[in-house]
């Protein structure tokens, strides 16, 4: 097929030597039709482990595979603007560096693009790796369902090449980008057919680390763009709920449930005190690192 799209993909890394073989191969291994991967960027932000050598070797091996190193951590947003400053491509994905897609993720999440220049952004589902068995497990399987019903971007999006820079200041890039596209009048386009694989919080400590955060940079976005994300919907979140719940309905499922209404409730106290206690922006945030390999 002739004028195939063009896309460039992002991988904002730090201290991904856990997953980022296995992110890169996977990459490499795509299925395309109508478009075609020109580049995959690893933006390393600091990192200090294996992550650079690793990458490294790909790119011994495959031309398209090309690598910025950022010698202090910087924030995510700030590695993501180091790409946009050399990117070319008609489309352009951001993955996170401790996710996987399937074969078909980048051909499906970037298809819908072709014959619709009103889209600006696309995103998909993130499949947690995590057990059901327990109670982190469940609430970040409910959560997850949750952000595909809603929808809430996050993980991985793929958009047009139209914003030059981000806020480095950002906790929350993909949805600081759904925010500018929806302001210059593009529409987004939730594809729900294909997925991604990540891993959510063995821990309380480390998905509180999470949910505080997003929670700050989801109210920054409210304060300051006056753009309310789909997470704020509480009668929705409550509705989504209640269907996950009947989906296996147990005693024991409704008390993980409740708890994990609770826990998302001090999630977002512990991120009001980092907003006007300690005025704390956290766009370097503190790593939750039970999430960086996936089973």
């Amino acid at each position: 097929m002739e004028n195939k799209l063009n896309v460039d993909v992002c991988i904002c890394a730090y201290n991904e030597e856990a997953n980022i073989s296995n992110l890169l191969t996977a990459l490499l291994n795509q299925k395309t039709k109508l478009i075609e991967i020109s580049n995959i960027v690893v933006v390393s932000s600091g990192s200090t482990d294996k992550t650079n050598d690793i990458t490294k070797e790909f790119i011994k091996k495959n031309k398209k595979i090309k690598l910025i190193q950022q010698n202090k951590r910087e924030g995510k947003a700030a590695a993501i603007n180091d790409f946009l400053k050399i990117t070319k491509a008609d489309l352009t994905v951001l993955e996170s560096g401790d996710t996987v897609p399937t074969e078909n993720t980048i051909e499906e999440l970037c298809s819908p693009f072709v014959n619709n220049e009103k889209l600006g952004m696309t995103g998909c589902r993130s499949i947690p790796s995590n057990k059901q068995d327990n109670l982190l497990g469940y609430i970040i399987h409910f959560w997850w369902w949750v952000s595909s019903k809603l929808p809430r971007y996050g993980e991985i999006i793929a958009f047009r090449n139209v914003i030059p820079r981000l806020n480095p200041k950002t906790s929350v890039d993909e949805a600081w980008v759904e925010t500018k596209l929806q302001k210059m009048g593009y529409t987004l386009n939730y594809v729900d057919t294909t997925f991604i694989h990540n891993k959510g919080a063995d821990n309380l400590t480390d998905l509180l680390k999470q949910r505080r955060r997003v929670y700050v940079g989801h109210t920054q976005l409210r304060t300051y763009e006056k753009y309310k994300v789909t997470s704020f919907n509480f009668l929705d979140i409550l509705k989504y709920l209640i269907k996950y719940w009947k989906k296996s309905p147990s005693l024991i499922h409704l008390i993980w449930l409740i708890e994990g209404c609770f826990i998302e409730i001090y999630g977002r106290l512990l991120g009001m005190y980092d907003m006007h206690i300690k005025h704390k922006n956290p766009y370097k945030w503190d790593i939750a690192t039970t999430t960086k390999k996936i089973k």
